[in-house]
């Protein structure tokens, strides 16, 4: 059985609109396993300031959250200002958070907003931790869109617009039917 390990599709505007995509899929157990870390080590020593768009989705089932060439790619990427994601990839940053090759270093200081535009499941309680432990490091969340969200059970999301400071761009057909 094949699963992603990483996806990373980023909109890079150096000069217009170029775009750098990386998919990297291994099989689980295969004997290419290290192959993931070589390609993230010849990214994270590229110049990546220029991104601030990501489309990240990590398989944690696949990919050792504690691998530090995961740390150091993620961490290169500080001029990020909008993650694409879901709820699972959010576990991985998380768990991220505490690894010890950032020494207290916050992945993706510039990020401001996150999209969800999936129809993964949506894990309440993650995407609480993900947003209190931002507001908690001093760079919180400021944007959530929802509104291309076709995951069922937005209705459990509803909480967001509870966080202060936090603006949610909800889908006004599903919001409305809440």
């Amino acid at each position: 059985m094949t699963e992603d390990v990483i996806e990373v599709n980023n909109a890079m505007k150096a000069g217009g609109n170029s775009t750098f995509y990386v998919h990297i899929e291994i099989e689980r157990g295969s004997e290419w396993h290290e192959i993931p870390n070589i390609v993230l080590n010849s990214l994270y020593s590229c110049d990546l300031r220029p991104i601030t768009t990501l489309e990240l989705n990590v398989s944690q089932d696949a990919l050792d959250a504690s691998d530090r060439h995961m740390a150091k790619f993620f961490s290169s990427l500080s001029s990020v200002a909008t993650i694409h994601t879901d709820s699972s990839t959010m576990e991985v940053l998380i768990q991220l958070h505490w690894h010890e090759d950032l020494h207290g270093e916050i992945l993706f200081p510039s990020l401001e907003s996150i999209v969800f535009n999936t129809d993964a499941d949506l894990i309440c309680s993650t995407i609480m931790h993900f947003l209190l432990q931002r507001r908690d490091a001093g760079v919180p969340i400021t944007g959530f869109d929802l509104h291309n969200c076709t995951s069922p059970n937005q209705d459990r999301l509803l909480f967001l617009e509870g966080i202060d400071g936090l603006d949610v761009n909800w889908n006004e057909e599903i919001r409305n039917s809440m």
